[in-house]
């Protein structure tokens, strides 16, 4: 977890909570990880809906955007609360957008969505890929905060 100066201005409560809950119990929760414990347990968390499960031709990879380990081109790609100035500087988003386009097949989809809020509000755009330039489509929610550092 890295705290941010955002996050302590509009949520100071709960980034006091997180360094009180990291001080006293990361340790905790790092043992659990390999051994069983009786204060924590670990659970598996699938990231897709089970909705997807034996749809034919669709699958889900997870792998480092700047070093993919999957070969091939796709239609669509989706970075959801990945590319954000939260976690990463302008250049690296650049870089790690410049890395997906490289994926996509000419006409393909880059889906950039951020969940940010309370309650919950997904804000995002939608990129086509026509071979050698990005173009925002489509936007909801005010779209993603990085559009006009990634239309390459």
């Amino acid at each position: 977890w890295r705290e941010r100066p955002r996050d302590r201005a509009i949520h100071p409560t709960r980034v006091a909570r997180a360094r009180r809950l990291l001080a006293n119990e990361l340790e905790k929760f790092r043992a659990a990880l390999t051994a069983p414990s009786p204060t924590c347990t670990v659970l598996g968390v699938p990231l897709v809906s089970s909705q997807c499960e034996g749809v034919a031709g669709l699958s889900f990879v997870q792998e480092d955007v700047l070093r993919p380990a999957l070969p091939g081109r796709f239609d669509l790609i989706r970075a959801a609360n990945l590319l954000n100035l939260g976690y990463f500087e302008a250049a690296t988003i650049q870089a790690m957008a410049r890395a997906l386009c490289a994926r996509l097949v000419p006409g393909g989809w880059l889906v950039v969505t951020r969940t940010e809020g309370e309650p919950p509000l997904n804000r995002g755009t939608i990129f086509r890929w026509d071979g050698t330039a990005l173009d925002a489509e489509v936007t909801f929610n005010g779209g993603s905060e990085i559009t006009s550092l990634i239309q390459l």
